[in-house]
């Protein structure tokens, strides 16, 4: 994850924003706040893609964990090709998807933390005593600092939880991958008996 997309610091900016051209500073203001409540989209689909993914997660452990509890239950002394006695490998494929399930809730859990560093615009700074005595252009290129800075805070907070949310993801898929070796030996079980 690159954090260093945003090389400007908050005095450049300022001095970029000693604009003459009016009309640049309203398209730079308007951009900003468009950047900033689409990156606000973002949060929201990021959290919602970690809720969806736990409650996947925890319908998909409760089935798993009952099915496998009960059919392991029934799994007696009879051997399978290429596993043997079944019940040990049962077993053991069996802790390692809950396990790489419960990494990916961990995970999950990471990404769906509220952060105290994410920002908003607050109404100190929108209704700042200063600025508002001030042209509207100085305004809005007050507003634009404050603005931007709340963005490039907020979009490296999603890139993180995004990161995380990927892992998680990545963690679940193992797990669904561990369940193969589960159904192929419970099948060979079943031909044997």
């Amino acid at each position: 994850m690159k954090n260093n997309i945003y090389n400007i610091s908050g005095k450049e900016l300022i001095e970029r924003l000693r604009l003459k051209d009016n009309k640049l500073v309203n398209t730079l203001y308007e951009t900003c706040f468009e950047l900033l409540f689409k990156d606000n989209e973002r949060t929201t689909s990021i959290d919602s893609k970690a809720n969806n993914l736990l409650g996947i997660l925890a319908v998909y452990l409760t089935i798993i964990i009952s099915i496998v509890g009960l059919i392991s239950d029934k799994i007696g002394v009879y051997k399978v090709p290429i596993f043997g006695f079944p019940r040990p490998w049962l077993v053991s494929f069996y802790f390692l998807m809950v396990a790489f399930s419960f990494v990916s809730i961990i995970f999950i859990s990471k990404a769906s933390i509220v952060r105290s560093d994410w920002r908003w615009v607050k109404d100190s700074d929108l209704f700042h005593k200063e600025m508002l005595k001030k042209d509207i252009t100085s305004y809005k290129r007050y507003i634009i600092t404050h603005v931007w800075e709340i963005y490039k805070n907020n979009y490296i907070i999603n890139e993180r939880k995004g990161v995380l949310l990927r892992w998680a993801q990545i963690w679940f898929v193992i797990s669904l991958v561990m369940l193969l070796p589960i159904v192929v030996i419970i099948g060979l079980y079943v031909l044997q008996s």
